[in-house]
């Protein structure tokens, strides 16, 4: 019986690190994608007054 409830305890904890990794990818994914889009819209920007200029 104490086999069984350390088996169980491992499963549960392996389950909880795999939110855990899970959740830091989506921060990190989030965190990029919003990167993403200030680097792109400050491009758009230079491109924009670049043709404006000329």
């Amino acid at each position: 019986m104490e086999a069984e409830c350390l088996s169980v305890d491992r499963i549960v904890v392996s389950a909880i690190d795999v939110v855990l990794a899970m959740t830091a990818w989506m921060e990190t994914s989030i965190t990029l994608l919003s990167m993403e889009v200030a680097i792109r819209s400050i491009l758009v920007d230079h491109v924009w007054l670049t043709a404006f200029r000329s």
